[in-house]
């Protein structure tokens, strides 16, 4: 006979953070009156369980997420299923993500601490790097959306790294959906958005740039459009710290991130053994323990603490006293399907104002909505086990929609289906993504097109791709030299690209350099910046596009070259110049190489 256990309610105290298929809540788990725990949960919304692939994101997430086990990673304590797919609890976290922490507590966060926490978020990543199945096989894990947000600083000195929404596994049976780049456009390295396979060093090119940010107060990219980050990064024009900081720090993060991946650290670890090195090597730094960060944290920001456990307990309060004026009736499991909705983020711990997590599809983090750090109202999810013999324990789980008495759903049944079904109704209303058509003609015909590494057609091929995405093109044919540019999807745009025969190639290149030199020579240096603003490491908006009229196609045929760094001890110094120092041509008409028609984006062929 089977053994019943006791039952777990969830019950939502407060939204941490909302994504574009999931939410992350700060809930209370009781099993009875004397056992409750504050933990978070990720949920996968009703609208986004209907898509398969959305689905199998969520679900290896969750088996992911299950064999992490380290003390830098956050830990996933049970996996609940649920009507539409299945719900992560996780442990509660008191705290801040890095990009709060460094615009909370600004001077504080002295350096050392600051290299503290790359290493003990390194630590995480390298343990995730190497784990391996339960036969000793290698898992393959690389993160690929590494980020101030997905670092979490607690107030006792511990630093998690968060979200492995988006990770991937080489045993994996998912394979990314092509023009889909998934992660922060401002922390991916070369590989990444060129779609290549990715290994652990994508991570460490990430980190990098984190490092980078810490070091420099400012965004790396600052308020430049992300379809010239993705020209600049594939082009390999990155920003270096200039000459005003350590010369052995600064040969960390230019190797974290260097264009090409053999020449980085080969793992996490390497990299944070090299800043513990650093760390052991500077005068008057001392030892440097992650409990420092701590303490930091609680004598800086003790009234955002504070003020977020005044919203807990009132949370709770409220849970209480609904229990308690609330009549006891039996209520039966419900009739029809319980919608409960997934998040995008892994564990959303306290003090996380914004949504957690990466765009699954590489949109702007400042598109995301933002999540009410108020909450909205209470909800159940209830679990029960039952032990069999010579079988695994089933979990059950029915969940009630926010801000409703729960023993008192039997007397007030019609009315909450109404609601639902009008809040579905309206969930299905939400405007589906953007889509562009970006059509290709090449000469000769019987070039072959890839498109993000798949073949999109032989001398002429079509797609329709979401509204800023970032993608790779490339035209290949036999005695021809091959083109590969970069773009994002903005509009419908016709594409005409002309091969070079190679007999012409020589001629065709020399008058390339020619451009590209002119061009270097009037754009601004891309790499060298000093300290900045810390306020922009936390803020993901801002972003400006060139206008149409100043912006120009990169050379398909320019070769990858890394920026030197320029005058230092600039405060922000002038990035943009990174990302549009672009191709020029002989003919005026070619600036911009393009024009619209009827709606239509089409490059002119004597540009491309």
């Amino acid at each position: 006979m089977p053994t019943s256990l006791a039952a777990t309610t969830y019950s939502r105290l407060l939204q941490l953070g909302s994504g574009g298929m999931a939410d992350v809540h700060l809930a209370l788990a009781s099993r009875r009156a004397e056992f409750q725990r504050l933990v978070v949960v990720k949920t996968i919304r009703e609208q986004a369980s209907h898509s398969a692939e959305a689905r199998a994101l969520f679900m290896e997430e969750a088996r992911l997420s299950a064999r992490l086990n380290h003390p830098n990673v956050v830990r996933v304590t049970e996996i609940v299923e649920l009507e539409h797919g299945a719900m992560l609890v996780m442990e509660y976290l008191d705290g801040l993500c890095l990009a709060d922490a460094l615009r909370a507590t600004g001077e504080a966060f002295t350096l050392p601490l600051r290299i503290r926490a790359i290493c003990e978020a390194l630590a995480g990543l390298h343990y995730a790097h190497r784990l391996a199945d339960y036969d000793g096989r290698p898992l393959g894990i690389v993160h690929r959306d590494v980020s101030p947000q997905n670092i979490f600083l607690t107030y006792d000195g511990c630093v998690k790294l968060l979200d492995f929404g988006i990770a991937k596994a080489d045993d994996t049976e998912r394979a990314t959906r092509t023009g889909i780049l998934k992660g922060r456009i401002s922390y991916m390295s070369p590989e990444q958005i060129r779609g290549d396979v990715l290994d652990c060093r994508a991570d460490v090119y990430a980190m990098g740039c984190v490092l980078f940010e810490m070091l420099a107060n400012r965004r790396l990219w600052g308020s430049i459009a992300q379809g010239e980050i993705v020209r600049a990064v594939a082009e390999g024009r990155i920003p270096r710290l200039d000459e005003s900081f350590d010369a052995e720090l600064r040969a960390i993060v230019d190797r974290a991130m260097a264009y090409s991946r053999d020449e980085r650290f080969s793992s996490a670890d390497e990299m944070r053994l090299a800043l513990e090195r650093y760390l052991d090597g500077s005068p008057g730094v001392g030892q440097v323990l992650a409990r420092d960060i701590g303490d930091m944290l609680a004598a800086t920001c003790s009234e955002r603490r504070d003020r977020r456990q005044r919203e807990i307990t009132e949370a709770i309060q409220r849970i209480e006293r609904e229990r308690s004026e609330a009549p006891t009736p039996v209520v039966p499991p419900p009739t029809r399907p319980v919608h409960v909705e997934v998040p995008q983020a892994a564990a959303l711990p306290q003090g996380l104002e914004r949504p957690l997590g990466g765009d699954l599809e590489a949109q702007a983090p400042e598109e995301r909505q933002e999540a009410s750090s108020q909450g909205t109202g209470t909800g159940l999810w209830r679990t029960e086990a039952t032990a069999t013999k010579g079988r695994g324990l089933p979990w059950f789980a029915y969940a009630l929609p926010a801000a409703l008495l729960i023993a008192a759903v039997a007397l007030i049944a019609p009315r909450l289906m109404e609601d639902s079904e009008a809040l579905q109704a309206a969930a299905t209303a939400e405007a589906e993504p953007t889509l562009h058509e970006v059509v290709v003609e090449v000469e000769p015909a019987t070039a072959t097109i890839f498109l993000d590494g798949t073949e999109l057609g032989v001398g002429r091929g079509s797609a329709r791709l979401p509204e800023g995405s970032a993608h790779v093109l490339r035209v290949v044919h036999d005695g021809y030299e091959a083109v590969e540019r970069t773009f994002v999807s903005e509009a419908d745009t016709r594409l005409a690209i002309e091969l070079t025969p190679t007999s012409e190639a020589e001629d065709a290149s020399a008058k390339a350099s020619r451009r590209a030199a002119s061009a270097r020579a009037s754009a601004v240096a891309p790499g060298a910046v000093g300290a900045g603003d810390p306020e922009a490491i936390s803020e993901e908006g801002g972003e400006a596009a060139a206008s149409e009229s100043e912006e120009a196609e990169p050379s398909a045929r320019t070769k990858p070259r890394r920026s030197s760094g320029v005058a230092s001890g600039r405060k922000g110094a002038d990035v943009k110049g990174a990302a549009s120092a672009s191709k020029g041509s002989d003919d005026v008409n070619c600036k911009p190489p393009y024009y619209f028609s009827g709606g239509v984006k089409t490059y002119k062929p004597e540009c491309i």
